[in-house]
C-alpha cells in the first residue's frame, strides 16, 4: 500500500509530502528501511493502526532526509 504523508522543518518552508510503502507483516516493531533508489518501505504489525505509523514516519523524515 503506498502512503503519503505530509511535513514541514519549520513554520516558514511549505509542507513536503513523503511517499511511503507500507506492508502489514508478522512483526513486533515497525521497520523503516530506506532503498538506495530512495523508496522508503515501512513494514508494522497487523495490527497497528494507521495514524501510529504515519506519525512514526514522520518522527524519522529528518534521518530519511539525510
Amino acid at each position: 500500500m503506498l502512503r503519503r504523508v505530509l511535513w514541514a522543518d519549520d513554520k516558514e518552508r511549505p509542507s513536503q509530502e513523503i511517499e511511503y510503502e507500507l506492508t502489514w507483516k508478522k512483526v513486533k516493531n515497525i521497520n523503516l528501511r530506506v532503498k538506495p533508489d530512495g523508496r522508503i518501505l515501512v513494514s508494522a504489525p497487523a495490527k497497528t493502526g494507521l495514524e501510529q505509523i504515519d506519525s512514526f514516519v514522520k518522527s524519522r523524515i529528518p534521518w530519511i532526509l539525510k
